[in-house]
C-alpha cells in the first residue's frame, strides 16, 4: 500500500540559532491531542502516574471571558497585538520568574504559563525534550535533520509551540531544563499572583484602573512578597537585617566580656615568692 500524503508530512523551525527540517517517520504525525490521549490510555492500563495531579486541570481560577489588553501594540493592535504582548509577558515571566505588571495582563498572562507548563510536562513524559532541545540549538542554520533518519522518534510540536510563545532560545531551553523538573509532580499552581494596593483615586479611564499585581513563578529564588508574620518564612532574611546585626554582635561581646570577667573573679591570687638570702 503506497503511503499517503501526510506521511510525508513535514514542517520547517526557524531561528536565529538553527533551521530544522523534520519529517515524521511514518504513518500520519501525531499531534499534542491525540499524543496525549494515546499516553493516558496506556498509563490506565498501567496504573502509573508519571506527574502530578497539576498536569491534569488548571489550578488557578479560569474567567468566563478573556480580559481586554488596553496596551497591545497600542490603538489598533487588534487580536494579533493581544497576542504580541502576552508573548513578551510569556517570555519576560520565565526569564526573570518574578514581574509586576498591570492586574489585568497578569491574570490573562498567568493562564498561558500554566498551560505552557502543563504541555511541556506531558510532552516531557513522552519523550527526551531536553535531546530535542541541544539538537536544535546545536545544528547549524544550514542544515536539515530529518526525524526520520534519527535513532530516537520526536515529536516536535511541542518545540513549536514553546518558540511561539518564548521568543529566545535559552528560555525554551530552560522551560524543559529547570521548570519541567520543578513543577513535574507538583499538585498546585504552577504560579502565584499578588495584587498590590491600588492607588486611592483611581481613574476608570485609566488602562491600569485595577491596579497592578505580581506574577511569580513558584521555586523562584527571589525572597517571599508575602510580608512580616504571614507564614513560617515569611522573612527567611530577618537575621541579615542591619539592626539585627548589630544587636546579635552586641550580645556576643558583652557574653564574651561577662565570660572574661568570671574566669578573672575565680582565679586564686599568686602568693609573692620570698627570696632567701644565701
Amino acid at each position: 500500500m503506497a503511503p499517503s500524503i501526510l506521511s510525508q508530512f513535514s514542517f520547517q523551525l526557524r531561528s536565529r540559532h538553527a533551521l530544522l527540517l523534520l519529517n515524521s517517520a511514518c504513518g500520519t504525525p501525531r499531534s499534542l491531542y491525540s499524543t496525549r490521549h494515546a499516553t493516558g490510555r496506556e498509563n490506565q492500563t498501567q496504573n502509573v502516574t508519571p506527574y502530578g495531579s497539576a498536569v491534569t486541570r488548571l489550578r488557578v481560577p479560569v474567567p468566563e471571558k478573556s480580559q481586554r489588553l488596553a496596551r497591545g501594540e497600542g490603538i489598533g493592535g487588534g487580536p494579533e497585538g493581544r497576542m504580541f504582548q502576552l508573548r513578551r509577558t510569556l517570555s519576560a515571566l520565565f526569564d526573570e520568574e518574578r514581574i509586576e505588571l498591570a492586574w489585568q495582563e497578569a491574570t490573562e498572562a498567568r493562564l498561558y504559563a500554566e498551560r505552557l507548563i502543563q504541555e511541556a510536562i506531558q510532552s516531557s513524559v513522552e519523550q527526551d525534550n531536553v535531546a530535542l532541545v541541544k539538537l536544535w540549538l546545536d545544528a547549524p542554520s544550514d542544515q536539515i535533520v530529518k526525524l526520520k533518519d534519527l535513532p530516537v522518534s520526536f515529536n516536535p510540536a511541542i518545540l513549536e509551540l514553546a518558540m511561539f510563545w518564548l521568543q529566545k532560545p535559552h528560555l525554551i531551553e530552560k522551560l524543559f531544563k529547570v521548570f519541567v523538573p520543578r513543577y513535574r509532580f507538583y499538585n498546585r499552581a504552577y504560579t502565584s499572583l499578588h495584587r498590590l494596593p491600588r492607588p486611592h483615586y483611581p481613574s476608570p479611564l485609566a488602562a491600569n484602573h485595577n491596579g497592578f499585581g505580581i506574577l511569580e513563578m513558584h521555586g523562584n529564588p527571589w525572597p517571599s512578597v508575602r510580608g512580616p508574620g504571614y507564614g513560617p518564612n515569611a522573612e527567611p532574611f530577618k537575621d541579615k537585617y542591619l539592626i539585627n546585626v548589630l544587636v546579635t554582635a552586641a550580645r556576643k561581646a558583652a557574653a564574651s566580656r561577662s565570660t572574661t570577667t568570671q574566669q578573672s573573679d575565680h582565679v586564686p591570687p599568686t602568693k609573692p615568692t620570698s627570696v632567701s638570702d644565701s
